[in-house]
């Protein structure tokens, strides 16, 4: 039991340590500049990078769900960074409302 507890521990000190070396960069983007902000940081697909990438959208809305303007901008910024990604990258997106 005791070799069980000291592996566990270990291994959890071991991820930690490797979770606390990973470069997390954050923006802030309006959704009318989503397009242009894509362009200029995603390269495109042609270009071979080795690292992965993560992305996760977080995306604030007002009331029950966003206007029609905003949807159409929010699908073709998704269909121009698809095109920009391999498919060993992720992208998560999540949306919240500004209220309690």
């Amino acid at each position: 039991m005791k070799t069980i507890i000291t592996l566990i521990l270990v291994t959890f000190t071991i991820t930690s340590g490797i979770a606390q070396e990973k470069n997390i960069e954050t923006f802030s983007v309006s959704i009318e500049n989503l397009i242009p902000f894509i362009v200029d940081n995603y390269a495109s697909s042609f270009n071979d990078e080795s690292a992965n990438k993560n992305l996760t959208f977080l995306i604030q809305v007002s009331g029950v769900s966003l206007d029609i303007e905003s949807k159409i901008v929010l699908k073709q910024a998704f269909k121009l960074l698809s095109k920009r990604l391999t498919e060993n990258d992720n992208i998560s997106i999540v949306t919240y409302s500004g209220f309690n």
